[in-house]
């Protein structure tokens, strides 16, 4: 039979307390144990508004305008409307035009890019985190 050590996911820290009764015999110094949804993907725009049926409930959506190098982030807790933007200079700004918008029904959501940001023929990445 081999030995094999085990690492408890449940504990983040540099040793185990004195109380601790689990499997775990090494300090693993781990820095999530959660299970993230993600989706990824591309396209170009059209010019029009872009919708992403998500089948969960997202806390992070980025979409990156690789045409125009810059970056939209929306994050749960931001004021509704709000996305935090990058520009290729580095300056991050706070738009309030609805570029990204988290409409949730039923425990999913659709993720929605604004027509006046996704322009025509812009190549778009986007991530979706929840």
């Amino acid at each position: 039979m081999t030995v094999r050590d085990q690492i408890d996911v449940n504990i983040h820290g540099s040793s185990f307390p004195g109380t601790y009764v689990g499997s775990g015999t090494l300090i693993g110094n781990v820095r999530s144990s959660d299970v993230t949804r993600t989706l990824t993907g591309y396209f170009t725009s059209d010019g029009n508004a872009v919708d992403i049926p998500v089948g969960f409930d997202p806390h992070c959506v980025e979409f990156f305008d690789v045409t125009d190098v810059t970056d939209y982030c929306w994050q749960r807790g931001l004021p509704a409307g709000d996305t935090i933007k990058t520009v290729t200079a580095g300056t991050m700004t706070v738009d309030t035009g609805s570029v990204i918008v988290d409409t949730a029904f039923d425990g999913r959501s659709t993720v929605s890019l604004s027509a006046a940001a996704a322009s025509t023929s812009k190549l778009w990445i986007f991530k979706i985190t929840g």
